[in-house]
């Protein structure tokens, strides 16, 4: 269970990896088609220029028993800077949050077979966020309802014990007065 966790999250990686490297080359690609049309003093790139972007494609498979991949680099534009259309990096940023996100989650994976196992951390975390009705968690409510019930009592200026005490004397002058008789 372990190894496949392990698997996702090193290819989430790879893939945070390949999206990068395409994005230093949006970003060059970006800013040599914004800077065709710079005013003085700044220079303008040439016009007749050659630039080319290149996408990224990688097909994942398995053969023989082992994980493969074939990349194909697709031309996203190939001609003079002056023709090429823009291509803000906004586009890319997306992407690439959405697959850091995606890896920051296979990383958590990773560990939660140990995590949520009993006594693992995030377990324990459970245990105390939830009411699981185990042994420990009934004598704690006890424990917890006789504190409160005791507090009560206290708060109250002890009413009942008060009442329970004079019905005491009561019977015992009764008593007396019965053995007086």
């Amino acid at each position: 269970m372990c190894e496949a966790f392990e698997h996702e999250f090193h290819a989430a990686k790879m893939e945070c990896e390949r999206l990068q490297n395409l994005f230093n080359d949006v970003c060059w690609y970006n800013f040599e088609t914004q800077c065709r049309n710079w005013q003085r003093p700044w220079p303008a790139s040439w016009p007749n220029s050659e630039i080319e972007l290149h996408g990224v494609s990688i097909t994942m498979y398995r053969r023989n028993g082992r994980d493969r991949e074939v990349g194909h680099f697709p031309v996203y534009y190939s001609g003079r800077v002056h023709d090429a259309p823009p291509l803000p990096p906004q586009v890319l940023l997306t992407e690439m949050k959405l697959a850091a996100d995606y890896l920051e989650k296979c990383r958590v994976q990773c560990s939660a077979p140990h995590d949520w196992a009993p006594g693992g951390c995030k377990y324990n975390e459970l245990l105390q966020t939830t009411k699981v009705p185990t042994e420990l968690h009934k004598k704690c409510e006890r424990a917890v309802g006789a504190m409160e019930l005791i507090s009560k009592r206290i708060a109250d200026g002890d009413r009942y014990g008060n009442r329970r005490a004079r019905r005491k004397e009561r019977r015992a002058v009764g008593r007396q007065a019965e053995a007086r008789a």
